[in-house]
């Protein structure tokens, strides 16, 4: 498969993917998709807050 055949099928998915979500930012696309995110963000970040406690109540332990 040449070269130019590869970036031209790229392109293609793109402009596609590109235009469904232009088409369907007017609904209020991106809004949908922050609503779904924001609980995955919070879930995240308290993971990593309680990672790290642990990791620092670790470290203290073995500091001490």
């Amino acid at each position: 498969m040449p070269l130019w055949n590869v970036v031209l099928m790229f392109v293609f998915v793109v402009g596609l993917v590109a235009y469904h979500l232009y088409r369907r930012e007017s609904e209020g696309f991106t809004a949908g998709i922050r609503q779904k995110m924001r609980p995955l963000l919070r879930n995240m970040r308290l993971k990593r807050e309680a990672m790290t406690k642990k990791i620092v109540r670790n470290w203290n332990m073995f500091v001490r």
